[in-house]
């Protein structure tokens, strides 16, 4: 691999990571790390998997499929900002999906401070929401009027560009929500992998010389 390749490997990688594809196809593998709670026997977010082989914690968006613990199957991973066809809520789910991140992500849920309470009312908020006021979780609460306040006001500027939508491809599974890698992350992981295909350049030869050588249990919600 040349060096001018290893780079644009590296940039190719950046682009695909950062959301250039619109509901691209991928391998979504279900831990059984929780670090949640039980409410009314479901389990509260966020949930342990890998996406493609990568560590990750998924947000619970869906209240109306199952999911279970060591299985692994593949989903269209979506962005706010693309075509949300394959989400269980579709293009017409945008500004629900944009409520849905606002409670998940700008109100301190991955705070490890925040209390067991406040984490099943955004939960249970998050699948009211998702449900269309149809989730047999609770009814309608203050997290819900305060999501759909922030929708009336346009989301005063909330960058959602990070915010990922893990749909099963075959429709059987639970919708989930998350974070994709920080900017700078993914950076330093595309300049690692150019690196990387640098470190192995095959020497020139040069005319007339040689090259040198060298030596899975269950889970409901």
């Amino acid at each position: 691999m040349t060096k001018s390749k290893a780079v644009l490997l590296g940039v190719l990688l950046l682009g695909l990571l950062l959301g250039g594809v619109e509901a691209s196809a991928d391998t979504l593998f279900f831990s059984n790390d929780i670090t949640g709670e039980i409410y009314q026997n479901a389990y509260i977010s966020p949930y342990g998997a890998t996406l493609n082989g990568t560590n990750l914690n998924v947000y619970c968006v869906d209240p109306n499929h199952e999911a279970y613990f060591g299985k692994m199957w593949d989903v269209n991973v979506s962005s706010l900002s693309g075509n949300l066809d394959a989400t269980r809520l579709g293009s017409a789910g945008l500004v629900m999906y944009k409520e849905i991140a606002y409670l998940l992500f700008f109100n301190g849920y991955m705070d490890p401070t925040t209390t067991s309470a406040t984490r099943i009312a955004l939960q249970t908020a998050v699948w009211w929401i998702a449900s269309n006021g149809q989730s047999s979780y609770g009814v309608n609460n203050s997290w819900v009027d305060a999501a759909q306040k922030m929708a009336a006001a346009g989301f005063n500027g909330l960058d959602f560009s990070s915010v990922r939508i893990l749909s099963d491809a075959g429709g059987q599974y639970q919708e989930f929500m998350t974070m994709a890698p920080e900017p700078g992350s993914i950076l330093l992981l595309a300049t690692g992998l150019a690196g990387l295909g640098t470190g192995y350049l095959r020497p020139r030869r040069k005319r007339g010389t040689m090259a040198p050588t060298s030596a899975q249990s269950g889970h409901r919600r």
